[in-house]
């Protein structure tokens, strides 16, 4: 899947299975952040907010507004909440 882009934050959208390999491959430790809408403004008024999410590792759709979001500019993503996995 393409990565998709909201206010300049990357967003995968994998599904869970292709995470967990990737956190199983890992050798370091593997930080998954799990983005909803509070976080997209947040990181809108907040660079250094904005950089931590960007240096992660992943980042998951966690809310249904940025899911709808994506799908409304043609990206498929999987809807994965902190929840899911926990």
């Amino acid at each position: 899947m393409k990565t998709a882009r909201v206010f300049g934050v990357p967003i995968e959208g994998r599904a869970f299975a292709e995470i967990m390999a990737s956190v199983l491959a890992s050798s370091t430790p593997y930080w998954i952040v799990t983005v909803n809408a509070e976080n997209l403004l947040l990181a809108q008024e907040h660079q250094a907010y904005k950089d931590a999410i960007c240096a992660a590792d992943e980042r998951t759709v966690d809310s249904v507004g940025v899911w709808f979001a994506l799908r409304l500019r043609g990206y498929r993503t999987q809807r994965l909440t902190g929840g899911d996995l926990a």
